[in-house]
């Protein structure tokens, strides 16, 4: 039995609430809980002695997992995770399957033309049919789109089929004005020596498979922004019984830029990811074992038992505690 469930949210520092709310919105996000944290409690649970406004968002009625969290800082850490490209160290980002792709894209690009700051890399096509039987005009595409845009607070990757369908991977609820599903899988950034045994022998996440990426192959380049010669290493781990909220892991095998100082809590942009677990005290004391730094136990913005784990390599996670272990 998994110990935590899926990632439950993606944490993201921002600027102005209610702006931050409207963009969320257009992506089917509602707001299902608020709070705030006062410095004395935020020092403790985040490192970082700031009063803070929390927002949570859900998309749906998709409830146990790939949530939104909004913090309102007082104030905002210098830097912020927008400005390092996305294989930087402790960089984050989620992923969310899309009825309009197009659409969507083009709505970022003529955002962008007109002043807004979006920064939009281009949209790749990849043929998801057999490779035996290549596309042409009289066979049916069978294909996937995907983009990835960077805004001041935001890292997403949307993703669109054509004529194949993946059940349980991706529900688009009508409730979306812009036909965007609850995040399907998260990213995240580590240090190549940084060991996987805390998500899978703490956590109990289960590997779904990982490969080795490079510049050769046009997602990972145009989406990675992979340097020529580059490589990394790809994990993709999720909890059992849950198709979506996966956590891909990127440890990229030569130098990358270091984000960990401004993807952190306080920061500006998505600085966390949180998992609940119905046995907070007991994960808490194998991550130390495993040599993580633990925070104490202390109620966070929404009332709720809650600790940072800080994994050796200096990446920030939060951990909530349930009265129960979730359920796929």
């Amino acid at each position: 039995m998994s110990t935590v469930g899926p990632v439950y949210e993606a944490i993201i520092g921002v600027k102005d609430l209610a702006a931050a709310e409207r963009y969320w919105a257009e992506m089917g996000y509602r707001p299902v809980a608020r709070g705030e944290l006062d410095a004395a409690t935020a020092e403790q649970l985040y490192g970082w002695p700031r009063a803070a406004r929390a927002l949570r968002l859900q998309n749906g009625e998709t409830a146990e997992y790939s949530l939104v969290r909004l913090l309102e800082w007082e104030e905002l850490r210098p830097g912020r995770a927008a400005d390092f490209p996305p294989i930087s160290l402790a960089m984050r980002w989620s992923a969310a399957l899309v009825d309009g792709v197009v659409d969507l894209y083009d709505s970022f690009l003529e955002g962008a033309a007109a002043g807004e700051p979006w920064q939009v890399n281009r949209l790749v096509r990849a043929w998801m049919g057999s490779p035996d039987e290549p596309p042409g005009f009289f066979r049916r595409p069978i294909v996937m789109r995907e983009f990835l845009v960077t805004g001041p607070e935001t890292r997403q990757v949307f993703f669109g089929r054509t004529g194949f369908t993946r059940p349980g991977y991706g529900r688009v609820w009508p409730s979306s004005p812009r036909g965007v599903s609850p995040f399907t899988h998260h990213g995240v950034v580590l240090p190549a020596e940084q060991s996987l045994s805390w998500f899978c022998d703490v956590l109990g996440l289960e590997r779904r498979g990982g490969r080795e990426l490079s510049d050769q192959q046009e997602g990972a380049r145009t989406h990675l922004e992979l340097r020529p010669g580059q490589r990394v290493l790809y994990t993709q781990l999720g909890a059992p019984g849950f198709p979506e909220g996966l956590l891909f892991i990127f440890q990229p095998l030569a130098p990358a830029p270091d984000g960990r100082e401004v993807c952190r809590p306080g920061g500006q942009g998505v600085t966390l990811f949180s998992f609940r677990t119905g046995d907070l005290a007991g994960v808490l004391a194998a991550s130390q074992a495993l040599g993580g730094q633990v925070t104490p136990i202390c109620r966070n913005e929404f009332g709720e038992p809650a600790a940072a784990v800080v994994l050796p390599a200096g990446v920030w996670w939060q951990l909530i505690g349930t009265s129960a272990r979730p359920s796929g």
